[in-house]
């Protein structure tokens, strides 16, 4: 049959009966609002900011992102994953600022188009490159065996070969190391969890033998775009309490001693290391209270060098700055001392990084580091605050 519409009333029923199908068949844009706060005091410039978006209903595969600030379009990374949709951006924030950002979706939502050059995993036979902007690369075994092999820039190499990378000491006393010939602490399988440009990560599922059993955990590492770091994230299954420490052990390059540490006690410790010597930071709670001191000099006697007093009564607030005259390697361990945690770094430049004590018969165990690569002086290099590393912005998704 062949209608034919003469009058503009026709006309323009037509073009809303059009408008009405096609909109049945696309979900209209939604917003949500993103809630980021900094809570810590410090000025951030150009900071990572996480979120992960979940909502009652399953979005749709066809759901597209953008984000807004004062309605304008803002470049982030939108990823879908098994919980919902995760989000990366960066943003500078002064200190205590709260921002409300809106989050718009739909399947005829228009996201701007993601910066270039931004992260990027390249994975190999056995082993990932993770690229930083043409900036800097990490390669990591996917055994994990020295956790980072590699760590360089177009004119600096960080690292040192035959780190004994992560390790774990038992109740019984023994200590094995990730990835070693014929461990029991082994990788069990490894994937890219997420793909630049804001933010790229890994994931390793680990197993460590003890006994009959087998003690399951993962390791989790974040690669952001605007700071040259990366974020380690190891959490444990140890239901049956048979692990007494975790570490993490790098063999750092540094040239021309002395090694010059910084330690983030009472306001802050530093020394210089000469060849032989070490220095340690120690942690831990005591009837309810944190305590800290700093040991140095010999490495098979350090004596102590500064210690919690009535002056310098400011809990350690768990980083570390390990530099020699063109390379920085900033170090922060979250929740240190929390039981009992130390850092200790050798004028050789080996690092180690350990949580000593745990809540005993406490299910789940963690470490989260972060080891942040930066050229001197590490006041420009760094262009952030170790504290700021362990203090993300607080972000509050209501959709």
């Amino acid at each position: 049959m062949f209608i034919r519409f003469n009058s503009l009333r026709h006309k323009t029923l037509l073009t809303l009966f059009l408008m009405f199908v096609v909109g049945s068949a696309c979900h209209a844009a939604e917003r949500g609002e993103l809630f980021v706060e900094e809570t810590a005091g410090i000025r951030r410039f150009g900071y990572p900011v996480q979120a992960n978006l979940t909502w009652k209903d399953h979005v749709d595969e066809g759901t597209r992102f953008r984000l807004l600030l004062d309605g304008k379009p803002i470049p982030a990374q939108f990823r879908k994953n098994a919980a919902g949709v995760s989000l990366d951006f960066d943003a500078s924030f002064l200190p205590e600022e709260l921002r409300i950002y809106e989050i718009e979706y739909g399947d005829d939502v228009m996201p701007p188009e993601e910066p270039e050059p931004g992260m990027m995993i390249d994975e190999h036979d056995d082993h990932y490159v993770i690229k930083h902007t043409n900036y800097l690369s990490w390669k990591i075994r996917k055994d994990l065996r020295g956790f980072l092999e590699t760590v360089t820039t177009p004119e600096l190499e960080f690292m040192r070969s035959e780190s004994a990378g992560f390790f774990v000491k038992l109740l019984e006393g023994e200590t094995v190391s990730l990835g070693g010939e014929n461990s029991p602490a082994r990788v069990t399988g490894s994937r890219i969890t997420k793909q630049g440009p804001f933010q790229c990560e890994l994931e390793f599922d680990v197993a460590v033998t003890h006994g009959d059993a087998s003690i399951p955990s993962t390791i989790h590492l974040s690669f952001p775009r605007s700071k040259s770091w990366v974020q380690v994230e190891w959490t444990f299954d140890d239901p049956d309490d048979a692990i007494e420490s975790l570490g993490i052990d790098l063999n750092l390059n540094i040239v021309d001693q002395p090694t010059l540490v910084d330690f983030g006690a009472g306001s802050l410790v530093y020394a210089p290391l000469s060849s032989g010597q070490t220095a340690i930071m120690n942690a831990y709670r005591k009837s309810g209270e944190h305590r800290w001191n700093v040991l140095r000099g010999p490495a098979d006697h350090p004596e102590p060098y500064m210690v919690q007093s009535d002056i310098f009564s400011h809990y350690a607030e768990g980083w570390a700055h390990v530099m020699d005259k063109e390379r920085c390697t900033a170090i922060s361990v979250a929740y240190f001392g929390e039981i009992a945690d130390s850092i200790q770094v050798d004028a050789d430049g080996r690092t180690q990084i350990e949580r000593t004590k745990f809540i005993r018969k406490s299910k789940t165990k963690e470490l989260d580091v972060w080891y942040h690569f930066v050229t001197m002086p590490v006041h420009v290099g760094a262009a952030t605050s170790p504290q700021s590393m362990m203090m993300p912005l607080k972000t509050v998704w209501k959709p």
